[in-house]
């Protein structure tokens, strides 16, 4: 099937600048969140500089939200409905959309955990802290529950 031209119907839903602009905005997380910078000597002037080039770069992250939310009303605008079965089919594609991607990325977080070395891992690796509290952990963790749960959320992934 050849993609679609800018004067067909189905251009419409696709807006390519945006792709762009949000690559732009994850890429500026992305760069934001792997700063080594952070720790490195900030006696030296280009290392300073480009440290506080890095710092503002979090605002790729409501940059990321709202064009992620616009995208998402323009696609459905033409097709919500007020009823019980739009709602519930709406919110079950946008779990299996997400729900499988952070399931692997908790697993995987939380199978490093276990195995990494001691005093690595912060309060997982504690004697105190048993199997019973990292199942626990764990479980919360895969069911969206950890939010509930004030000493847990910054657990797993902490920015789900």
């Amino acid at each position: 099937m050849p993609f679609p031209t800018y004067d067909s119907p189905a251009s419409t839903k696709y807006f390519p600048a945006l792709t762009g602009i949000r690559a732009v905005a994850a890429f500026m997380v992305v760069l934001f969140r792997l700063n080594p910078l952070v720790y490195a000597n900030q006696q030296n002037i280009a290392v300073r500089w480009l440290n506080y080039f890095i710092q503002p770069l979090h605002v790729g992250v409501p940059i990321f939200f709202v064009l992620s939310g616009f995208l998402i009303a323009y696609r459905y605008i033409d097709t919500v409905e007020l009823s019980a079965n739009w709602i519930k089919q709406y919110l079950w594609n946008r779990f299996t959309r997400i729900y499988p991607v952070y399931f692997i990325l908790t697993s995987i977080t939380f199978l490093l955990l276990q195995y990494s070395p001691a005093g690595k891992a912060g309060a997982w690796q504690t004697p105190d802290f048993s199997w019973k509290d990292k199942a626990v952990t764990t479980l919360l963790n895969l069911t969206l529950l950890k939010a509930f749960f004030k000493t847990l959320l910054t657990s797993g992934l902490p920015t789900a």
